[in-house]
């Protein structure tokens, strides 16, 4: 990448900005389609996935991390999630069973979310 063309949405004027990298926001909502589509438990502050404390998702197997879970992290972040949830994923994939229950976290004001939402007893 080289430029971005910017478009005033009021007059229709462009002009082109040299730059190498384009970062983007939006309201904050993670890009949950495919685990909203998918069936998972959903949580209705986050709008990501209702998430342990080891990032196990309501199905067996399936793990969220990053911006998923709270959109407001930075890549940092969000890699050190990916690196929390790893020895999860393996316990998974040699079928050590997760442990099922626990309590569900609910954020009050002046908090607007918690992440993770459940606390399993066993899990870390």
């Amino acid at each position: 990448m080289t430029s971005v063309d910017i478009e005033n949405l009021d007059t229709g004027e462009r002009h082109r900005v040299p730059c190498d990298t384009v970062i983007t926001t939006g309201d904050w909502i993670p890009d949950h389609e495919l685990a909203r589509t998918g069936g998972l438990d959903m949580d209705a502050a986050t709008l990501g996935p209702r998430v342990d404390t080891c990032l196990a998702t309501s199905l067996p197997g399936v793990f969220a991390a990053g911006n998923l879970l709270h959109p407001v992290d930075t890549a940092d972040i969000a890699a050190l999630d990916c690196r929390h949830v790893a020895a999860a994923v393996l316990r998974h994939l040699s079928g050590d069973p997760a442990p099922s229950g626990g309590v569900s976290l609910v954020a009050e004001a002046p908090l607007r979310w918690v992440a993770p939402q459940i606390v399993r007893p066993g899990l870390p």
